[in-house]
């Protein structure tokens, strides 16, 4: 996402679940820069996402 690269998931059907719910938020943009909300129990972080990323 911070890249803009396209990769290919396969296999990973672990992750899945983690990646929609990732994907499915809502951005937040600051100071020019978009960023979406990842956590991990009560841990969150601001990840940027790339302009190009979709």
């Amino acid at each position: 996402m911070k890249t803009g690269k396209t990769v290919v998931l396969l296999n990973l059907e672990n992750l899945y679940e983690s990646l929609y719910d990732a994907l499915n938020q809502y951005y937040v943009y600051f100071g020019g820069e978009r960023y979406v909300d990842l956590g991990l129990g009560t841990h969150r972080v601001k990840c940027p996402v790339h302009k190009t990323f979709r």
